[in-house]
């Protein structure tokens, strides 16, 4: 019998990365109901069945959610968008909707921690060597931390993904002048990637953990456009001490660069990557091994990953000709 499955924000890359990690398991089938904002997108092409649903700050939208899931008896719900997991996260008593469906998410004091990437640092700083950093809204903090750290530096918004809103600081009147952009900024030590920047899949189930990393290039949207997989010792060995130190049970993506002083830490989402489908092709699972989890079902004790695996990401287009859209075929790679 197949796994109903509802995967959110289907419209948008990390969803779809979602469905296309549930599409090549090799365990167990999963029968895939998606949901969006929007009806009119292609995130529908992705799943066996399609609903509309509001945003997710609509009062409406958790009630819809639940109905779609009590009417169809899924078991589980995985959010797509990081707005739904905040949201989900925080209404889902127990991590269950009203209807009994499992939500597929850590849990909410983690994701909170990991989120605010200022709470989050200064929650690693006590086990953990970290970036140094500083509130810079905070008159007394950022001075004691200018006087300590020279330009450059690194601005960006405390909730963020993607890459997104990440400014190199030169000089004072940079920061001045995008301090007044920002709603709620954390100010960081610059670190180069003279040896790279690295995506790192973790995922821990009791005393089983399992990790699988990636060497990537970010790319035009602010996502990994290119990546391969790679066996580094020092990341296996900083991965190791984190997952012994900061106690968390579930899926999250690390983002590593090793720079020309060593491994910096750029940021934890506490969430499932949109190189999720990458990292099941890899043999990586996360995604089933959390489904699994919620379920109390066994996780894999050993994995055998590919010992050599590359991923492009690239644009497609796709036409509606009145019969819904599909991609031409002279198209297809």
């Amino acid at each position: 019998m197949k796994m109903k499955t509802l995967i959110t924000g289907v419209g948008g890359d990390l969803g779809q990365a979602l469905c296309k990690a549930l599409r090549i398991s090799k365990n167990s089938q999963y029968e895939i109901y998606g949901v969006d904002t929007k009806g009119d997108g292609i995130g529908f092409k992705f799943v066996d069945h399609f609903f509309k649903v509001p945003i997710s700050s609509d009062l409406e939208y958790l009630g819809r959610i639940d109905s779609i899931c009590r009417e169809n008896q899924i078991k589980v719900i995985v959010p797509g968008s990081e707005a739904e997991l905040l949201k989900l996260s925080e209404v889902c008593k127990n991590q269950e909707l009203p209807c009994g469906a499992k939500l597929i998410a850590l849990k909410p004091a983690v994701i909170e921690l990991f989120a605010d990437k200022l709470i989050c640092y200064r929650h690693l700083s006590k086990s953990l060597e970290v970036p140094a950093f500083c509130d810079p809204t905070n008159p007394d903090e950022l001075q004691r931390f200018l006087k300590q750290n020279p330009y450059p530096l690194l601005l960006k918004e405390r909730r963020s993904s993607g890459s997104k809103n990440l400014y190199k600081i030169e000089e004072h009147s940079d920061l001045l002048f995008y301090l007044k952009k920002m709603k709620s900024p954390v100010l960081q030590e610059w670190f180069d990637d003279a040896q790279g920047e690295f995506s790192i899949g973790l995922f821990v189930s009791g005393d089983i953990t399992h990790h699988v990393t990636f060497f990537r290039t970010l790319g035009p949207v602010g996502c990994s456009w290119y990546a391969h997989l790679v066996q580094d010792k020092e990341i296996d060995s900083y991965i190791r001490n984190f997952a012994e130190k900061i106690k968390v049970e579930g899926s999250l993506n690390i983002q590593l660069r090793k720079s020309s002083n060593g491994i910096k830490l750029l940021e934890i989402n506490p969430r499932f990557s949109s190189l999720v489908a990458a990292r099941a092709a890899v043999g990586f699972c996360d995604l089933e091994w959390a489904i699994g989890q919620s379920l109390d079902l066994p996780v894999p004790k050993q994995i055998n990953l590919l010992s050599k695996f590359k991923f492009q990401r690239y644009f497609a287009e796709v036409i509606d000709q009145a019969g819904g859209y599909e991609s031409l075929d002279a198209w297809r790679i």
